[in-house]
């Protein structure tokens, strides 16, 4: 400390290579790696009968219906406590675990721990070992050294080039959920969002995929086709209507899909959506 110029106490970052092992503790956590990311990767795929009008995925958080269903339980948003009290009591047993066996959880079943060797596998791959690693980090920079980066910057510019010019992005209007015509029939509101991404201005078709019965209005216009000028996002409010006595009209919900059509280019895209009909009440 008595130099004129005194040694600095920050080291520059040092990569960290681990090296592969076998041993009976690594082994275990291979097979643990293996089924976490089973139950991650079949769970979606499973099904569960519940009927004809709810979903048979075996486990899911249905944002657009406001249920949590977990196999043959089913969650309403009233009763989020039971998952408040599942949550609380998956922390306290987390605490008891890791007093009497030590970071079990943080070593062995974090998702963190689980991905980050799941990475590091991959990465064993394609650049070999501890020591191949090393002997890349220190190499000159060559065409070999950031082959991976370049891959990865190759798709990203594929990616970008079809890319498509349409984006549209629906919120369904939930006050009221639906309202009742003088015809009988069932309508609701929905708020579309259309971007465009030409130069130029665009003309928008609007319309359901598949259901024919229902009918697409826009406010204030005659017909379902917009004019979103260039390189513009433009907020629109349509009304979706069922005709009296028909399945959309009578269900509780009912999923939908716009699709959103620009007639020059004949490019198309969707969103999906639910339409809320009596039995919502």
């Amino acid at each position: 400390m008595n130099q004129p110029n005194p040694r600095s106490l920050y080291a520059p970052r040092e990569p960290i290579f681990p090296r592969r092992v076998a041993a009976k503790f690594r082994a275990r956590k291979w097979w643990i790696m293996g089924v976490t990311l089973a139950i991650c990767h079949v769970t979606p795929w499973i099904h569960w009968d519940r009927g004809p009008s709810l979903p048979d995925q075996a486990v899911l958080i249905d944002m657009a219906h406001r249920r949590f269903y977990f196999f043959w339980i089913r969650i309403w948003p009233q009763e989020f406590y039971f998952v408040a009290g599942l949550l609380i009591m998956a922390g306290i047993g987390l605490f008891l675990f890791t007093s009497a066996l030590g970071r079990v959880w943080c070593g062995y079943t974090c998702p963190q721990t689980v991905w980050t060797d799941l990475f590091i596998l991959v990465e064993r791959w394609i650049k070999g070992d501890r020591n191949a690693r090393v002997r890349l980090w220190n190499a000159p920079m060559t065409a070999r050294k950031p082959r991976g980066l370049i891959g990865n910057l190759a798709l990203s510019d594929a990616a970008l080039l079809v890319r498509p010019q349409i984006e549209v992005a629906v919120s369904p209007i939930r006050n009221p959920l639906f309202v009742s015509l003088s015809d009988g029939s069932i309508g609701n509101a929905y708020d579309v969002r259309l971007r465009n991404k030409w130069g130029d201005e665009r003309q928008f078709n609007i319309e359901l995929a598949g259901d024919p019965n229902s009918q697409v209005r826009l406010e204030r216009a005659d017909d379902s086709s917009v004019m979103v000028p260039a390189d513009t996002t433009a907020l629109h409010r349509i009304y979706v209507l069922a005709p009296a006595n028909t399945g959309s009209a009578m269900a509780d919900t009912t999923d939908i899909r716009f699709a959103i059509e620009e007639p020059q280019s004949a490019e198309r895209v969707g969103a999906d959506s639910v339409f809320h009909g009596k039995e919502a009440q």
